[in-house]
């Protein structure tokens, strides 16, 4: 944005086009002595105040810091130690609102802050050689030489804080693709194990059930030994209860023998000699 006032001797019409005035012939800087000055800076409160976005706003402190620096350049050549004083308090601050606006305007996320950023960087770099130049004048008074050297060192702390807030914005964004890339290999991973495990799934289930076919039948031949061994010890008990039987009667026929009685079995017992 800029402020110019035309000096003409056949009168003077002020047109308001956004926040610039403009006139019809001679341009010329508006400066703190000039009669148009604190309406300029009214016109850029205003404009400020009706700017919704963070990054538009951080962009007019940026121009508003331009213009200060300009208008230090007019009153030093003009010898105005002052007014040039007051004019680089002023830069300052401007220099500091947009670092917040930008700021905010990242926290909103803002798709074009990191765009306005680039160009807050670009102007700062700019206006660091324009002051540098002017402390290197020859005859620069103290007081300005004082100014323009804090007006250097909050502009370096600037343009720091534009950068770290760059680099961190970058490794922000490396790490989120980092954290990206693993999320997909993991992911990879784990398809390529379901995979696997389909595959292997049918042949590990056919396993499994020749295994418990295997053990069924093991169970069915252990329980068929059980029978057959139960089945032997009945017989073998009731070979051992015919035995005891027989022994009997031939005992009894015995003890009937002796008694001159006869046999209760003729055919069994021991044959006579």
């Amino acid at each position: 944005m800029k402020k110019f006032i035309v000096g003409s001797t056949l009168g003077m019409g002020i047109l308001f086009a956004g926040t610039s005035v403009f006139a019809e012939e001679e341009l010329e800087i508006i400066v703190p002595d000039s009669e148009l000055y604190d309406t300029s800076l009214l016109i850029e409160e205003v404009e400020y105040e009706l700017t919704e976005d963070a990054t538009e706003k951080a962009l007019l402190q940026d121009e508003y810091a331009e213009e200060r620096l300009e208008e230090v350049e007019v009153v030093l050549e003009n010898g105005d130690e002052e007014a040039a004083e007051e004019l680089l308090e002023d830069y300052d601050n401007h220099v500091e609102q947009a670092t917040e606006d930008l700021e905010e305007a990242k926290e909103a996320g803002e798709v074009d802050a990191e765009e306005v950023e680039e160009t807050l960087v670009a102007n700062t770099k700019k206006r660091t050689e324009k002051l540098t130049a002017l402390l290197e004048r020859e005859n620069l008074p103290e007081t300005a030489k004082a100014g323009i050297a804090k007006a250097l060192e909050n502009q370096a702390r600037a343009e720091q804080n534009y950068l770290a807030a760059k680099n961190k914005n970058k490794h922000k964004s490396e790490d989120e693709e980092t954290v990206e890339e693993e999320e997909t290999e993991v992911e990879e991973n784990t398809t390529e194990e379901t995979v696997k495990e389909e595959k292997v799934a049918p042949g590990k289930q056919k396993s499994e059930e020749a295994k418990q076919k295997n053990k069924e039948k093991k169970k069915n031949k252990v329980k068929e030994e059980e029978e057959e061994e139960e089945v032997e010890i009945e017989e073998e008990e009731q070979e051992v209860e015919v035995d005891d039987d027989d022994e009997t009667e031939i005992e009894a026929d015995e003890d009937n023998k002796q008694n001159g009685k006869p046999a209760s079995h003729p055919g069994k017992g021991p044959k006579a000699e």
